[in-house]
C-alpha cells in the first residue's frame, strides 16, 4: 500500500505537469465563422513605403456591414533581417469598430503594451490606412498598410 501512495505522489504530479505543458501550446487564433467570412491580403510598409511584412488579416463578420469586429491576423517580415524589431511577426488575435468607412482595429487586444492599431477606411474590397506600433515609451514605429479581400 506504501508504495502504492508512494508513486501516486510521484507520478501524479509528472502528469499534471504533462497536461499543463499540452495546453500551453500556442494558442491559435480565431477562425471566421463561416466560409463566407472575409479574408484579405495584408501588405505592411514603413514610413519610406518599403514592404516590411505580408500576411492576412481574417474577420469573423464583414467590415462593411458590421461595426464590431473580432478575427485573427497573420504575417511574415518581408526579409528575414526585418524579422528583428518588427511587431508584424507571428500570429494573433484582433479587435476593433468600423464607423461609416473609418476602421479601428487593435492587434493585440488586452496587452498593456505591444500594441499594433490600424487606422483607415473601408473601400469596398480593400482596406488602407495607417499602422501605429505603441508601447509604454510612447509611439515605437508607424507607417502604412494596405489589404485586400481575397
Amino acid at each position: 500500500m506504501h508504495s502504492i501512495r508512494l508513486r501516486i505522489k510521484i507520478i501524479l504530479p509528472l502528469l499534471t505537469g504533462l497536461v499543463l505543458v499540452a495546453g500551453c501550446e500556442k494558442a491559435q487564433p480565431l477562425q471566421p465563422e463561416s466560409a463566407n467570412a472575409p479574408v484579405y491580403s495584408a501588405t505592411i510598409f514603413n514610413v519610406d513605403g518599403g514592404q516590411i511584412a505580408i500576411g492576412y488579416l481574417a474577420f469573423t463578420k464583414d467590415p462593411v456591414f458590421e461595426t464590431q469586429l473580432n478575427g485573427a491576423w497573420s504575417f511574415t517580415p518581408q526579409e528575414e533581417r526585418d524579422n528583428i524589431n518588427n511587431p508584424f511577426t507571428g500570429t494573433g488575435t484582433l479587435e476593433g469598430t468600423v464607423q461609416h468607412d473609418s476602421l479601428a482595429v487593435n492587434l493585440h487586444p488586452g496587452w498593456a503594451d505591444h500594441n499594433i492599431y490600424l487606422h483607415g477606411q473601408v473601400h469596398g474590397d480593400s482596406l488602407t490606412g495607417l499602422w501605429t506600433w505603441v508601447g509604454f515609451p510612447g509611439i515605437i514605429d508607424r507607417g502604412r498598410f494596405a489589404a485586400i479581400r481575397r
